[in-house]
Parts: structure tokens; C-alpha cells; sequence
């Protein structure tokens, strides 16, 4: 009778050491997980305050350095389209940079 009650106690101190161990992975699993969210949640595309990836590549830079949706192909984040009037609407650059976006000769986006 007592052999078997020290049996019992020592079986019921591995249960509960074995309880312990899963709760202990369950909470570092747990842990992981928060901070993997975490780190999603930190990772923006982009580094301006809106939220939007302005040229669309997942990256942390708008100036867009891949050409794929750049309109006016300079590789910066300022795509302006001009409707000057004289039949030949057109995307250009009038971020005043000193370079002439159309090729009239001033940098006035026009």
C-alpha cells in the first residue's frame, strides 16, 4: 500500500512537471508570435506618413528607382500630368530641380 501511494506521488510529480514544460513552450510560442506581428506591423512600405506605397514595389523609398510606374521617368516621387491646352497632353516633372523635364527650355512643367 504505501509502494503504491509513492508510486502515485511520483507519477503525479512528472504530470505536473510535465503540465508546467507544456505551459512554459506554450507561452514562448505565444511570445514569437506577438513579435513576429510586431515586426509585421512596424515594417511600412513606404517612409511617408499616409500608409500607401506610392510606387507600388514594397520597398522603403517612393522614389521608385525601377521604372516600371514612374510617369515621367525621372525616378523620383513627383508625377505631374499637364493639360496645356495645345493638343498634347503630357506627364512632366515640375518639381523646380533645375533639369527641363519637356524640353521647352525652363524647368515650369509646362
Amino acid at each position: 500500500m504505501m509502494m503504491m501511494m509513492v508510486v502515485m506521488m511520483v507519477m503525479a510529480l512528472i504530470m505536473m512537471m510535465m503540465m508546467m514544460l507544456m505551459l512554459l513552450l506554450m507561452m514562448m510560442m505565444m511570445m514569437v508570435m506577438a513579435l513576429m506581428m510586431m515586426m509585421m506591423l512596424m515594417i511600412d512600405d513606404d517612409d511617408d506618413a499616409d500608409g500607401i506605397d506610392d510606387d507600388g514595389d514594397d520597398d522603403d523609398d517612393d522614389d521608385d528607382d525601377d521604372d516600371d510606374d514612374d510617369i515621367d521617368g525621372d525616378d523620383d516621387d513627383d508625377d505631374h500630368y499637364v493639360d496645356d491646352d495645345d493638343g498634347d497632353d503630357h506627364y512632366v516633372d515640375d518639381d523646380d530641380d533645375g533639369d527641363d523635364d519637356n524640353g521647352d527650355g525652363d524647368d515650369d512643367g509646362d
